[in-house]
């Protein structure tokens, strides 16, 4: 009984790792993952200007 409960909790939490595999091959100074929609935003003037400021106001209070 208790080696059938136990049989059945391992195949229960071995069935909770299961997914899907992604696998991302890199090579020196090529990055093959996908495009990060981010940095497209991070290039413009007024992210870079608010993340300024919030840059001054996390080590201003140091």
């Amino acid at each position: 009984m208790r080696k059938t409960f136990f049989g059945a909790l391992c195949l229960l939490l071995l069935a909770g790792c299961y997914g899907p595999v992604e696998i991302a091959f890199h090579e020196p100074a090529h990055y093959k993952g996908t495009t990060d929609p981010l940095l497209a935003k991070g290039r413009s003037p007024e992210q870079q200007e608010l993340l300024l400021e919030r840059f001054k106001k996390g080590q201003t209070d140091r």
